[in-house]
């Protein structure tokens, strides 16, 4: 007997955030010039739906293993560097790079026009490439 694959998909579908537009920012950084001991943003897509906002983010880092990988990502006020949102990384991705994750229902409130997105290490923390978000 053959499993049909076709509900599943429907159910995926159905539960994709609903939005009329979304951002996507890439990074002009050459993936050839980059300190891969720091993990960096190359692409974000973010998306709003009923007040809130999902993230795709990519990164970029020279996984090792448990001892240092990319372990976090978030959403950060452009100006005052408040926290909007994160999303922690719970392994390493040593043969997946880069790789892309994504964190839904973040609030942003009302009157901020833009976001940082920055990208740390289990090792070195803070330090790749940051891209900035225009939101609104």
């Amino acid at each position: 007997m053959k499993r049909l694959v076709f509900p599943f998909i429907l159910i995926l579908i159905s539960t994709m955030p609903l939005t009329a537009e979304s951002i996507t920012v890439l990074s002009e950084e050459r993936e050839t010039e980059l300190d891969l001991n720091y993990t960096h943003v190359m692409k974000v897509r973010a998306a709003e739906n009923a007040g809130l906002w999902r993230f795709d983010v990519t990164l970029r880092h020279g996984d090792e293993g448990w001892d240092h990988y990319a372990n976090l990502w978030v959403v950060v006020d452009v100006e005052t560097g408040e926290e909007y949102g994160r999303r922690v990384l719970a392994h390493p991705h040593v043969n997946e790079q880069p790789f892309t994750r994504s964190q839904s229902g973040i609030r942003i409130p009302e009157g901020v026009t833009a976001v940082t997105v920055k990208a740390a290490c289990n090792v070195h923390g803070f330090g790749g490439t940051e891209l900035a978000v225009q939101i609104k």
